[in-house]
This record gives structure tokens, C-alpha cells and sequence, in this order.
């Protein structure tokens, strides 16, 4: 395994942005391999994946993870992945567009979507889920770990409990300060695009995981398990994984890290028939069908079990029906 370090100029930024990126020992420059866009977390940078550089060795070494290459931009250390509405600076689209871009141009990578992966961790949990839900049909895959997400659809709900650690400084104070633009807010929370965009992501057949830990010190399993019954409510499928126990930071991190990205990895082959399940489908069959005539949710993945929190996901999850 390697890594490669490099700048790219950009249009959506001030300035160059750094980048890094993890290449297997199985990288030879002809074959191509898938390629996962990492987005890093809260005040950190590219140098965050190469401080993950031994951890993906050991996964690629022991085949817990199939050869790509990972790559992770350098973008502001806490602007949560926005694209600025003065265009000061566009990280949304900035890795959706010209990161994506250079590296798809630099690396011997897939360029389709069956072969294209996003990850991301606490901030880039958020920006990895937005950036997945706005455009579906761009990526085969999105896992994240305990991702920035407030347990609401807008403003006038989320209170100190999940917003205690946005102190001055920390984050855009558009999105993340006592007078925050309520409808910035909202256009940048992944269960407001997931509800927007239910029908798409349904059909793209994006893979989502997400992760929580359950004593996190930011209490962002709050906005995991929203945005869990969220998709529930929409019908669209998804692993979720709240981890007893585990926090925001520690030695429960690295394996559920590694959880994450065997996800990606098994995401990238082909599903597997279970007989055993088949069978079981079989002999339910007629008496699904019979349901089904009075039913019209026997259709449905996920049945309704909870109030739908707004109008808005009522809505949204009928198109499932």
C-alpha cells in the first residue's frame, strides 16, 4: 500500500485543496479498481486518512476490504461541507464535481457508478448523506459513522440538547449559529433530501449505512435514529447500526469503522441467492398475495409503524405505496 498527497485547484474554492489518497499494493496503473471519496470530520483534513493508512493495509492485506482507492479532500476544517450561498466557498459541489473528477482523471478507477463509493465520519457523515441523497444515481454506496445530523426537518425543533457544542466558532454561524438561516438549515439536512428525493433514491437502489453510538458525547444518535425512521417511514432500504456502549471518540471507532467499510466492500459484488430464504418466500407466497388484495403496504419493504413526524414525510412516504 501506498499513499499520494497532492493540491487541485478549484473554482468552488479560495484557495488549492489538499488532498490524499490510499492506493493497494494490487494498484498497477492499468486495472481499475473502485474508488471511495472519504470525507473527513469536524477540524480535521486529508491527513486524517493517512493516519488511517494502517488500518486500510491491515483490511486490504487481510482481504476484509477488496483493492480501491480512497480518497479524501482537504476542505474546511469546520464548514460542514456547505456550498456557501455567496459561492465564497462550494464544498458540496466542489466533491460531487471537480474532486471527483480529478481523481476519477488521476487514478485507475471505475468512472461509473457501479464503481463509485462515499464514506464519511461525524462532519463528513452529514456531507456524505446530503451529497448521496441529492444525487443518488452518482454513487453505489454511502457509509457513515455518527453523522452530524440534528433529530428534526427544521429549526423550530432541535433543541439545546443537539445543538450545545455548535459554540461560536464551530461551524458556519449561517448554519450553525444562534441565528442561523432556518431554511439553509433544512435544505442542508439529509433527511429533508431523502424525503425530496425518496422516489430517486429508491430507484438508484443507493446502499446506505449509517452508525451510531449510543452514549455519543454529542448525542448525535439522536439525529441517526431520526433519520433511521425516516427512511423506514420512506420505504427506503438501509443498514442502521447503534453501537451499545461506544461514543463519539475511542476504541470503539476503529471497528466500527472497519464495519463500515466491509459494507462498501460487499456492496461492490454481486447479491448471493439464499435458498433457504427463497424457499421461505415460496411457501408464504399465496398467503402474501392474499394480503396484498387488502393490504396495498404488503407491497412496501418497511411496514409503517410510527406517526410520520411531519406532513411533509406523510407525503413522501405514500410514493412507496
Amino acid at each position: 500500500m501506498r499513499i499520494e498527497q497532492g493540491i487541485i485547484s478549484s473554482t468552488c474554492a479560495p484557495d488549492p485543496v489538499p488532498w490524499a489518497a490510499v492506493l493497494p499494493t494490487q494498484y498497477d496503473g492499468n486495472t481499475a479498481l473502485p474508488l471511495c471519496l472519504f470525507l473527513h470530520g469536524g477540524t480535521g483534513s486529508h491527513r486524517d486518512l493517512i493516519g488511517l493508512g494502517s488500518l486500510f493495509e491491515a483490511w486490504f492485506s487481510s482481504g476484509a476490504l477488496p483493492p480501491m482507492v480512497v480518497a479524501t479532500a482537504g476542505t474546511g476544517p469546520l464548514d460542514y461541507y456547505l456550498d456557501f450561498p455567496d459561492g465564497s466557498k462550494r464544498w458540496e459541489t466542489f466533491l460531487a464535481t471537480e474532486f471527483l473528477s480529478q481523481m476519477r482523471g488521476r487514478f485507475a478507477v471505475g468512472t461509473d457508478r457501479a464503481s463509485t463509493l462515499l464514506a464519511g465520519m461525524s462532519m463528513g457523515g452529514l456531507g456524505a448523506l446530503k451529497i448521496a441523497f441529492a444525487d443518488p444515481e452518482l454513487f453505489h454506496a454511502v457509509a457513515v459513522l455518527e453523522p452530524t445530523i440534528e433529530p428534526s426537518l427544521d429549526t423550530a425543533t432541535t433543541t439545546g440538547r443537539n445543538r450545545y457544542f455548535f459554540y461560536p466558532g464551530n461551524g458556519p454561524a449561517i448554519l450553525t449559529g444562534p441565528d442561523r438561516d432556518p431554511a439553509l438549515v433544512a435544505a442542508n439536512n439529509p433527511a429533508n433530501r431523502a424525503i425530496d428525493n425518496a422516489d430517486a433514491i429508491r430507484d438508484s437502489g443507493l446502499a446506505i449505512y449509517i452508525d451510531a453510538a449510543d452514549h455519543d458525547t454529542l448525542n448525535l444518535m439522536d439525529g441517526a435514529e431520526f433519520l433511521h425512521r425516516v427512511l423506514w417511514d420512506l420505504d427506503i432500504s438501509h443498514e442502521y447500526h447503534l453501537v451499545r456502549g461506544a461514543d463519539h471518540v475511542g476504541a470503539s471507532v476503529v471497528p466500527r469503522l472497519s464495519e463500515a467499510f466491509g459494507f462498501l466492500g460487499e456492496s461492490l459484488g454481486p447479491a448471493v441467492p439464499d435458498p433457504a430464504a427463497a424457499g421461505l418466500r415460496s411457501q408464504l407466497r399465496s398467503l402474501w398475495e392474499a394480503a396484498a388484495e387488502s393490504d396495498p403496504t404488503m407491497h412496501r419493504r418497511y411496514g409503517r409503524l410510527l406517526t410520520a413526524p411531519s406532513t411533509r414525510l406523510s407525503a413522501g412516504a405514500t410514493k412507496a405505496d
